[in-house]
């Protein structure tokens, strides 16, 4: 791709520099040094290769956007050896002159990224008899690029001449099949285009050369046309999902991003559910991850706002007109299933009638399953009212054992209402939380309950999300203190106030067991690989082991490691869980010269030298120290675990 076509045959507008083009330029071994603008660079003085009209054509198709075309080029060379990744002299001078191009540009204040990549050469692979290996060496080498240079590079590979003879025949069909194998490479053909000598294009046929990997690089979508939505995804297949469960979407664009357009306020819920946006993070080029969590019923559907200003990497704007919503609708519906069964009553102050008993609120005494109603009509036993006091403010309360412990997520709260009391519903109450019977509470705040609507149905009471508290990650009892109502009028009760119904919802604490450690969801081991010996990441380390390190038992862990001897000391060091399981105990150590014979500390053979080993823990790691008692050639460490 030197470049052998006389400039004479441009024309004229092409012979000199395009402006509106930056150049940077090495071959043959040489680094670049220079950016300038785009001009004819060839073999020789006055001669150009396909940069030129490829330059001219990008640009006018898309003229808001700036390019830069970096070339390296060199003739007589091979891919096997000259441009072998890592090896070959022309790599080096290629990847040199990169790295000095884009170093120029961004001290000439531009900010770059890299869009595709052209390429011609194969002769020298078929002069030199290597034209059966052309396919896998190219193919190793455009997986080279994209790992220096963006995983999904738009790669655009130009035909060799045909008619050379078979060796050349087998380069260039092996050059068709590359492109075909990869929808981010492209082929440029050219057995149709005239020569001026045995390998070199002649004017007209460089010009046309050029304009084709414009088309080519055009096809592949890489910038110059505008950007678009692909698709928007979500990781839950259309639900239904229970309120306030955490939704990731997958939102993809054609293209890279100029990340600074995007955020979460560029989108919107065109469902009917109350929606919280989370975080929004690019997890590759054109992909991003958006969070989103509905607080009420109804449905979810992402779509990006229509005027959003987004931009691609080279500054085209998004297409709204292909602009698309989420794929699926997802229905959300109450948490009916993630409710905490089998809760008590541990206390509560005095009631307003014996018709009233505390355990309504929590037995589902009135409440609807299927629909998430609750009768609480004055009178009907289906609700708990607090006593007679006529204090102000109320100093009523209830403490509900949840009979143990959970990371509770949320409390669900249907107030007390009917058609003639609505305003002695529930107004401010404190929520506190203990971890076990009998322990003390803390605090979870003061919240405020709205007024019913004045009937005795209430449709789905009110969500209060508790995840944020880390009070609330152990808790076995809830309190809830009433502290005033919406103005119940009644001079003769005016304390009277009470509740419907109470749900909770979070995840049970199981006992910290190894059973308990090896099931976590977060690990995702096989059920059939979770024993106390089985090593399910095959790093030489049982769950057992894993267990005590606190390493995932599902991604390889390293084990003992930074192993250092001076004179008859040694040391070395391992990961330490801050938690480790009830029923495992390590933390213990033995010695070998052999691999085959063990002692423990301060042990050793008969007659032979005794190693003390003593380990120290600091947070999440340990230490360990061990002192032989003489010089011992080879010295080998192993740790364990048990378990009860």
């Amino acid at each position: 791709m030197l470049g052998r076509a006389p400039v004479s045959g441009l024309p004229l507008a092409l012979q000199g520099s395009q402006s509106d083009v930056l150049f940077f330029g090495g071959s043959d071994g040489t680094v670049g040094t220079t950016l300038t603008t785009l001009q004819p660079d060839g073999k020789n003085a006055n001669e150009f290769g396909p940069e030129v009209t490829f330059g001219r054509t990008i640009a006018d198709a898309s003229p808001t956007t700036q390019y830069a075309l970096i070339k390296y080029a060199a003739g007589g060379t091979a891919l096997y050896n000259n441009w072998a990744p890592g090896t070959g002299a022309q790599y080096t001078a290629f990847r040199n002159t990169v790295t000095a191009g884009l170093a120029a540009l961004q001290a000439a204040g531009h900010t770059t990224e890299i869009i595709g990549m052209l390429w011609h050469q194969g002769e020298s692979d078929a002069i030199e008899n290597q034209q059966a290996n052309y396919a896998s060496n190219l193919t190793a080498f455009i997986v080279d690029i994209r790992s220096n240079y963006g995983a999904s590079l738009p790669f655009l590979i130009g035909e060799i001449r045909r008619s050379n003879g078979s060796k050349f025949v087998t380069v260039a069909d092996a050059q068709i099949a590359v492109a075909a194998a990869d929808t981010n490479a492209g082929f440029v053909p050219a057995s149709d285009l005239t020569f001026r000598d045995t390998y070199h294009f002649d004017a007209p046929s460089m010009i046309t050369l050029g304009e084709r990997f414009a088309a080519g690089f055009i096809a592949l979508d890489t910038g110059v046309t505008p950007l678009s939505l692909v698709s928007i995804t979500d990781d839950q297949a259309g639900g239904p999902i229970p309120v306030s469960t955490l939704v990731n979407y997958t939102v993809t664009f054609s293209e890279d991003m100029d990340d600074t357009t995007i955020g979460i306020d560029d989108f919107e819920n065109a469902g009917s559910s109350a929606l919280t946006f989370g975080t929004i993070s690019e997890t590759a080029p054109g992909i991003f991850n958006l969070e989103a969590t509905p607080t009420s019923a109804g449905t979810l559907q992402i779509q990006v706002i229509q005027d959003a200003v987004l931009l691609d990497a080279g500054g085209s704007a998004l297409d709204t007109s292909t602009a698309l919503s989420d794929s699926t609708i997802i229905s959300v519906t109450e948490p009916s299933a993630a409710w905490i069964t089998g809760v008590s009553i541990e206390e509560v102050s005095s009631l307003f009638s014996a018709n009233r008993s505390a355990d309504n609120i929590i037995n589902g005494n009135g409440f609807t399953e299927a629909s998430g109603f609750h009768s609480s009509a004055s009178g009907d036993g289906n609700s708990w009212t607090s006593g007679n006091n006529t204090d102000v403010p109320l100093g009523h309360f209830i403490t509900i054992d949840l009979e143990g412990n959970y990371d509770l997520d949320m409390v669900k709260i249907w107030n007390w209402n009917s058609g003639s009391t609505l305003s002695a519903g529930s107004k401010n109450i404190d929520i506190s939380v203990a971890a076990t019977v009998g322990g003390g509470f803390t605090s979870l705040g003061n919240f405020e309950l709205s007024i019913g609507p004045g009937q005795n149905n209430i449709d789905f009471g009110e969500l209060i999300d508790l995840s944020s508290f880390s009070s609330a990650d152990d808790v076995r009892l809830v309190r809830i203190d009433i502290n005033s109502n919406h103005g119940w009028s009644n001079p003769s009760f005016p304390g009277l106030a009470g509740l419907a119904e109470i749900r909770f919802s979070g995840a049970a604490i199981l006992p910290n067991t190894f059973t308990a450690w090896i099931n976590d969801s977060a690990f995702g081991i096989d059920p059939a690989n979770r024993g106390f010996d089985d090593d399910p990441d095959n790093d030489g380390l049982a769950n057992g082991i894993e267990a005590w390190f606190g390493t995932h038992p599902g991604e390889f862990s390293e084990g003992l490691t930074n192993l250092a001897s001076v004179n008859n000391t040694t040391t070395f060091t391992h990961s330490q869980n801050t938690d480790v399981p009830t029923d495992v105990a390590g933390s213990f150590y033995e010695w070998s010269d052999n691999l085959v014979d063990w002692y423990s500390s301060g042990t050793g053979p008969a007659g032979g030298p005794t190693v003390t080993i003593i380990s120290v823990t600091n947070g999440n790691a340990t230490t360990v120290t061990a002192t032989a008692s003489e010089a011992i050639e080879r010295l080998f460490f192993r740790g364990g675990v048990t378990r009860d």
